[in-house]
């Protein structure tokens, strides 16, 4: 299983403004000033990539940004339902949310 691998970058700038972090699998890019939470977020993709494949989460994920708004996608609703439980994600990808002297905030 590949990664993730943690890209944390003063120029990473996300696609779309107001982002902090975006999962592009096996890597997560975070910007400046991310949350436990923002890293959470994102290790819920990688998780979802790596129960359906990346090829099936990516065009799925395509093709439900053309039919919602943002929130609705699925994997961001399940994603911003979960960023705040820290049992959500198997131990591996927790602990490194855990681990990571760079997340500022709760880790709950």
């Amino acid at each position: 299983m590949l990664g993730p691998y943690i890209v944390r970058k003063r120029w990473f700038t996300p696609p779309v403004k107001g982002f902090t972090g975006i999962a592009l699998y096996p890597f997560v890019f975070l910007r400046r000033g991310y949350s436990a939470t923002i890293m959470r977020h994102e290790l819920i993709h990688v998780w979802q990539v790596r129960k359906v494949g990346w090829l099936r989460f990516y065009l799925t994920y395509l093709l439900d940004a053309c039919k919602y708004e943002y929130r609705a996608i699925p994997a961001e609703v399940e994603a911003y339902a979960n960023q705040h439980d820290p049992a959500y994600l198997p131990a591996e990808l927790e602990k490194l949310v855990r681990a990571d002297p760079d997340a500022r905030g709760s880790l709950t």
